[in-house]
């Protein structure tokens, strides 16, 4: 699971690059989980794996036309900005789309269930 400063950081670095790639507003979301998944066959464990899965979702407006693209994994993120500015340069343009101006936004503070968090595969 990556940290939500390092996050943060990437998707700071996905702004800036959305925005010199022509963008004229962007906004990028960002999730980092850890994932597990046990296959059962005849209730028999047939396979256990976990995995660290991280998401992100690249909004841009450009001439108030919109465009979004997901994607897994930091490495995709260029590609993910670059799809997204080209929805948006197909998308006609629409004089409500934009995005509010910055303001502070505090972390959502929710403390997992510990007993959830300790569970092992």
């Amino acid at each position: 699971m990556i940290a939500p400063e390092e996050l943060l950081g990437i998707c700071r670095e996905g702004v800036t690059l959305a925005t010199r790639l022509g963008a004229d507003q962007v906004e990028i979301f960002a999730s980092s989980v850890p994932a597990s998944e046990v296959e059962l066959q005849k209730d028999d464990v047939h396979t256990a794996s976990t995995e660290d899965e991280t998401t992100f979702g690249v909004r841009v407006f450009k001439k108030r036309s919109l465009g979004f693209a997901t994607v897994n994994g930091r490495e995709h993120l260029a590609a993910a900005c670059a799809d997204a500015l080209a929805m948006a340069a197909a998308t006609p343009s629409d004089p409500h789309n934009a995005l509010t101006d910055p303001r502070p936004v505090p972390p959502f503070e929710r403390t997992p269930d510990a007993a959830i968090a300790a569970l092992q595969v």
